[in-house]
C-alpha cells in the first residue's frame, strides 16, 4: 500500500495506482482506508528503527489519504452547487436516487467531471457496508469515528435498514467491528447484534471476529491501545 501511494499519487491528482484506466480515477473510500493504514505501519516501523526520512514521507502520504477522503466525504454541498446532473445523464436515475436516499453522498474523483456522484453501488443507496469500507480492521476503521464521524453515524443508521428492507448487521461482508470501532452502539445493540450472527452459518473466522470485537466493546482487551 504504501509503495503503491508514493509511486502513483500526487496532490493534484490523488488517485490510487488501480484506477487509472477506466472512467473511476478516484481511490474510493476502500482503497484511501487501507493506504492510509499501510503509510500509517510503514511510518511506525521506520520511526522505531530511526529512519526518519522514511518516517516523514510515510506520514506525508498518509495526510494525503485522510485529505482525499475528507474531500470525498464532505463534497455533497459542493457537488450540488457546482457540479450539478443535466436531466439527459444517462445515469441521472441512479444519481438522483442515491441523493435523495441520503443526506451526505461520497464523491470520488472523476476523468471526466472532477468530484462525481457517479459511484459505484448508486443503485443499492449506497448503503453496502463494503462499498464504505473494504478492510474492516480496527486501524482503518479509527479515522471513520474520529474524523468523519457524522457521515459515518448516518450511513450506519438503522433507519435505514427498515426504510429499503435489508439488515446490515447480518451481512458476510460485516462483523460487530463496524459498530465498535467506525460508529458507536451501546452493549445491548452488540450483544443483540452478536445473538443475531451467531445463528447464521458463518465461517469460524467470522465468528471470531465478531466475538473479538465483542470482548473489546466489554473491555476485557483493547485493540485501541494499539493504535
Amino acid at each position: 500500500m504504501f509503495n503503491s501511494a508514493r509511486n502513483s499519487h500526487d496532490w493534484n491528482m490523488l488517485a490510487s495506482w488501480d484506477t487509472f484506466g477506466g472512467i473511476r480515477i478516484g481511490n474510493g473510500l476502500q482503497e484511501s482506508g487501507g493506504i492510509f493504514a499501510g503509510c500509517v505501519a510503514i511510518a511506525r516501523l521506520a520511526h522505531h528503527f530511526g529512519d526518519a526520512a522514511t518516517r516523514d514521507l510515510a506520514a506525508y502520504h498518509a495526510a494525503m489519504q485522510l485529505t482525499e477522503m475528507t474531500g470525498a466525504l464532505y463534497a455533497t454541498e459542493y457537488i450540488e452547487a457546482y457540479r450539478p446532473y443535466p436531466a439527459s445523464h444517462s445515469r441521472i436515475h441512479d444519481i438522483e436516487f442515491t441523493v435523495k436516499a441520503r443526506p451526505y453522498c461520497y464523491a470520488e474523483i472523476n476523468e471526466f467531471s472532477g468530484l462525481s456522484k457517479l459511484l459505484i453501488g448508486t443503485a443499492n443507496w449506497v448503503g453496502s457496508p463494503s462499498g464504505f469500507i473494504e478492510s474492516p480492521l480496527p486501524e482503518v476503521m479509527r479515522p471513520y469515528q474520529e474524523l468523519w464521524r457524522r457521515y459515518t453515524d448516518d450511513f450506519y443508521d438503522e433507519n435505514y435498514d427498515r426504510k429499503f428492507h435489508t439488515d446490515r448487521r447480518i451481512g458476510d461482508r460485516i462483523s460487530l467491528d463496524a459498530y465498535i470501532y467506525q460508529t458507536r452502539r451501546d452493549i445491548k445493540f452488540l450483544k443483540e447484534m452478536l445473538e443475531v450472527r451467531k445463528a447464521l452459518n458463518y465461517p469460524e473466522y467470522y465468528r471470531m471476529t465478531d466475538l473479538r470485537g465483542f470482548l473489546d466493546a466489554h473491555n476485557k482487551i483493547s485493540l485501541k491501545k494499539l493504535f
